[in-house]
């Protein structure tokens, strides 16, 4: 799992107050705050939830976590998370929930984050400034 290990590096990992199981082989072996589904054809895991919900996670979200193909719920409120976000974020195909309220967040919403198909989203309590593009594709 780089692509997490990325992530729990970017974010201080080792002060987060919960990371059991991260950097084991297989997240079916449970890491904290990561859910897996089985994919039903062939058997193989699939990353659908990372929930760091009040976990002490700081430093900043990583590019790559866009490559986690299948993730449908990113949960990271009340953390200490700085920077901004990711302009790559909006290929998240599978993406129906974002939560990243209450950290430290900055800058603007990206524009090109228009295609992404999100249901629910909360960006309040950080530091964000401009307009949200994304008002007008929410789902209602």
């Amino acid at each position: 799992m780089p692509v997490l290990m990325e992530f729990y590096n970017a974010t201080n990992g080792l002060t987060w107050v919960q990371s059991n199981g991260w950097g084991s082989a297989d997240c079916i072996v449970s890491w904290f705050g990561v859910t897996c589904s089985i994919i039903a054809e062939n058997g193989s895991s699939v990353i659908t939830e990372v929930n760091l919900t009040s976990n002490n996670l700081s430093g900043s979200l990583t590019e790559s976590l866009v490559n986690l193909t299948a993730l449908q719920f990113l949960l990271l409120r009340s953390n200490h998370i700085s920077g901004t976000l990711p302009t790559s974020w909006r290929m998240f195909d599978s993406l129906v929930h974002l939560d990243v309220s209450s950290n430290n967040l900055r800058g603007g919403i990206p524009s090109n984050w228009t295609s992404i198909d999100l249901r629910i989203v909360d960006f309040s309590r950080n530091s964000f400034d401009g307009r949200c593009h994304l008002a007008s594709t929410l789902h209602r």
